[in-house]
């Protein structure tokens, strides 16, 4: 028994000998470990706190005239896409031809909690009730021109920025090649003057394009909303047999019909804003000319916007300024088989890695010029060059 105590006795003894012998590098060795392990939990904590940063809680409501036309379907499709991408809940309500009904909708959107809602015409009302409510008005494809508007707009903290087409490029354009098909005298059919400021820009393009070629002339316009075109455009091949060309800033596909009744495939070319359901076929058949399409990725862009100020990062300085994007243009059956290829399947024209790459939450380094170069490339040839062919 003495024994095994001695022995434990010197077991002990050596034991603190050791401890004593190697205490300061156990003690350099237990801070380096230290040091190590904050610098990884550092690490883990900045990745914890990326992680919940990008789970955000947010609902975008989203209005338009009807989801059941072509552009509507693509408009909805393209925000759903997006939002999904980014976790954010969604509304839809439409408002449909009586522009007034805008502003209950809105109205009613904002009522039911939504954080962001878009709205496109320059109604002081719905400027004023996004301010109140802290609700991020989203301007997709439009802008507003009234200075005492534009003067309100720069003082909000509440507005999502303007992001839009250039239309009165693209209605001078519509008419040059017109022109170019030899059309000389014109109709414009298109919605009324002062409702929104991107429809006027359309309608003064067109009226200064046909102004710049002394033997071109606008022999009648129409100003009404979609649906009834098609009824105006019977009449006038009826009234002026002269009319060889029509511009319609908004189609709704039946101008298009209208042409086919009359048998008038040969007479009257077609240059139309939006792609339509028969749109694609007048363009084989040589009715459309020029047709603008591709406004519903505008949209993206403007989703991308308002997130980022939701997330406290506003990209955009200066509320007045205004972000343009082209159209894409399609003036042939060639056209029209890229168009259906890279733009109007089942694959988003954004994908995630590139929407992400806009989103401050995902990539901190982003600013206005990335989302300014984006716009830029929009093209039918950019989109088929980011999906790799």
């Amino acid at each position: 028994m003495k024994k095994k105590l001695i022995a434990m006795t010197l077991l002990l003894c050596l034991a603190a000998g050791v401890l004593v012998a190697c205490g300061d590098n156990s003690a350099q060795s237990t801070g380096e470990e230290t040091s190590q392990n904050t610098e990884e939990g550092a690490v883990q904590g900045a990745e914890e706190e990326a992680a919940e940063t990008v789970q955000r809680d947010f609902t975008f409501g989203f209005n338009y005239m009807s989801y059941s036309d072509a552009l509507g379907k693509k408009i909805q499709k393209v925000t759903q896409q997006t939002c999904d991408i980014l976790g954010v809940d969604t509304n839809y309500a439409e408002f449909g031809s009586d522009m007034e009904n805008t502003i209950s909708t809105i109205q009613n959107q904002i009522e039911l909690g939504v954080d962001a809602v878009s709205g496109s015409f320059a109604y002081s009302e719905i400027l004023q009730m996004c301010e109140d409510n802290d609700v991020v008005q989203m301007y997709p494809s439009g802008y507003i021109s009234d200075p005492d508007m534009l003067q309100y707009v720069a003082g909000m903290s509440n507005f999502g920025g303007f992001i839009s087409e250039n239309d009165y490029e693209a209605a001078y354009d519509a008419v040059n090649t017109l022109y170019e098909n030899g059309c000389r005298n014109i109709g414009l059919i298109t919605m009324p003057d002062g409702l929104a400021d991107f429809m006027d820009q359309r309608n003064q393009g067109v009226r200064d394009a046909v102004a710049e070629h002394d033997d071109m002339n606008l022999i009648t316009d129409y100003q009404g909303f979609p649906g009834d075109y098609g009824t105006y455009l019977s009449q006038w091949l009826s009234v002026y047999p002269e009319l060889d060309g029509v511009v319609n800033t908004s189609n709704d596909g039946t101008c298009e019909a209208a042409i086919y009744t009359a048998e008038a495939q040969d007479k009257v070319k077609l240059a139309v804003f939006d792609l339509q359901d028969g749109t694609k076929q007048a363009i084989e058949d040589g009715i459309v000319a020029w047709c603008a399409t591709g406004q519903e990725n505008t949209w993206a862009i403007s989703v991308i916007l308002a997130y980022n100020q939701l997330c406290g990062h506003d990209l955009i300085e200066d509320n007045t300024t205004v972000l343009y994007r082209p159209f894409l243009y399609i003036r042939s059956a060639e056209d029209v088989e890229i168009y259906d290829k890279y733009v109007d399947g089942d694959i988003p024209v954004y994908n995630e890695e590139e929407i992400k790459a806009l989103i401050y939450d995902y990539n901190p380094d982003v600013t206005i010029d990335d989302i300014i170069a984006v716009n830029e490339a929009y093209s039918i040839e950019d989109i088929a060059a980011r999906r790799g062919e």
